[in-house]
């Protein structure tokens, strides 16, 4: 971990990491405190933050990694489902 390192953001699995998005484009929060908080991107900003609208109309930035893309995941569940 580099010096100066941000960990209160928590951990998310290298498979579900979310580093392109685009407007509009639905997202689940990954990690931290909102883990599991449905969210739709607004606006992708610079130094891989991303601006995303919550339900309850509250914006927020946050990192792009700390991300999943929500048809990705149902997808994968399917994917397993079938198997």
């Amino acid at each position: 971990m580099t010096k100066n390192a941000d960990t209160r953001i928590g951990k998310t699995a290298p498979d579900t990491v979310c580093l392109a998005v685009s407007r509009g484009q639905r997202v689940r929060i990954s990690a931290g405190s909102l883990k599991g908080v449905e969210a739709v991107v607004v606006l992708p900003r610079t130094d891989g933050r991303v601006l995303v609208r919550l339900r309850q109309g509250v914006f927020l930035e946050i990192h792009a990694f700390c991300l999943e893309k929500i048809a990705e995941i149902a997808n994968a569940r399917r994917k397993n489902h079938d198997q």
